[in-house]
């Protein structure tokens, strides 16, 4: 295959804040370390308050375009149109999630900006996430919001005319009640196993009481990222801490990420649930480090219900690593509920980056 070029979008690029964007740079990286002449493009990005341009490292690695979300639509369409002047790409692929791109997850004229700013021969979108609202268990505003939600995103299918993907069965449900077809693209870990930082973990579990070659007379548990409020923590703690004496063990619980409700909160929280466990919260940790955290785990806390578990980068990772994830919540779906088999085997869920960077240039280059 003579080289492609490919334009990939997503809201924000911020490093270890926007999931999205790290996903979206690592099948970026993949796509070119395999060929491909790549560019990310990140449209409105909270993180950050002037544009910013990034075309430094090896040469096969992308170039990146951050733009601001306090500018004027208008300005960042006349800087992307400068900066791919001289790209030209064969393909756009579009990370979708409606929140990325508009503070109430409504992108009304998304579709026309993009129309007009970047062109190109064809569109790929992905949908990593659909509209709120898709159930009647969903309360009443959450229904209408996904409505006007749904019709953005036909919206935005019908002035792309893309080939589409999702990541899980549940979206791809609902994109063909909607009349849109969208192949499953799993998830792959933006999370690399690595070694470099086991040492300085072990030292932490050290200052807790927690003699790393001792590890397995306790069950350590682990969340990494944010803790939504409906999530029930409390419970989840407790089972844990059943499981943990059912066995002979002693529980630790070691929170990492710039989310989970705040670090301090957190702790409180969980050591209220369980007096009786080793309890610590890391913070924001460089990519490295919060390997090192996934690689001592005996236990992943997923706050993400499993009928659409494939869209969560962090379930992704904790697969990668080997970590065995509890679940505690259920989604309550009726109209889906028998669609499919209630249990997926989890490495049915989730790729490897080689797979999924090669499943999506298969995809792109069969499309032609």
């Amino acid at each position: 295959m003579s080289a492609k070029k490919i334009l990939f979008i997503c809201g924000g690029l911020e490093p270890g804040r926007n999931g999205v964007g790290d996903y979206t740079r690592v099948l970026a990286y993949d796509l070119a370390d395999m060929g491909w002449q790549v560019r990310i493009l990140a449209i409105n990005d909270y993180a950050i308050a002037t544009p910013c341009a990034d075309g430094r490292g090896p040469e096969s690695n992308p170039c990146e375009l951050r733009l601001p979300s306090s500018l004027s639509w208008k300005k960042r369409g006349q800087l992307t149109a400068e900066w791919l002047a001289d790209f030209k790409p064969d393909v756009a692929s579009l990370q979708y999630v409606p929140f990325s791109f508009h503070h109430k997850g409504l992108p009304f004229d998304l579709g026309v900006w993009l129309g007009t700013y970047i062109k190109v021969p064809r569109w790929h979108l992905m949908f990593h996430e659909t509209w709120v609202g898709y159930t009647r268990t969903s309360p009443l505003k959450h229904r209408w919001w996904g409505r006007v939600q749904r019709w953005i995103a036909l919206r935005l299918v019908r002035r792309l005319q893309p080939v589409m993907h999702t990541s899980n069965k549940l979206y791809q449900e609902l994109l063909a009640d909607s009349g849109l077809k969208a192949d499953r693209l799993p998830l792959c870990s933006n999370v690399p196993i690595s070694a470099n930082e086991v040492p300085w973990m072990h030292e932490q579990l050290r200052t807790l009481g927690v003699e790393p070659e001792r590890l397995d007379s306790w069950l350590v548990a682990g969340m990494f990222g944010g803790c939504p409020a409906a999530f029930p923590l409390a419970d989840a703690i407790r089972q844990l801490q059943i499981e943990a004496e059912a066995t002979g063990k002693n529980l630790v619980v070691l929170g990492m990420g710039s989310g989970s409700g705040g670090g301090e909160r957190w702790v409180q929280a969980v050591q209220a649930a369980a007096p009786k466990a080793v309890v610590v919260h890391f913070g924001r940790q460089s990519v490295e480090r919060v390997s090192a955290f996934m690689q001592v785990l005996d236990a992943g806390i997923a706050t993400t219900p499993k009928q659409f578990l494939g869209k969560s980068g962090v379930a992704a990772a904790m697969q990668a690593h080997g970590v065995q994830q509890r679940f505690f919540i259920d989604a309550n779906i009726p109209e889906y509920s028998n669609r499919w088999g209630k249990e997926m085997r989890i490495d049915d869920i989730f790729w490897s980056r080689q797979h999924v960077a090669r499943h999506l240039e298969a995809t792109l280059v069969s499309d032609q």
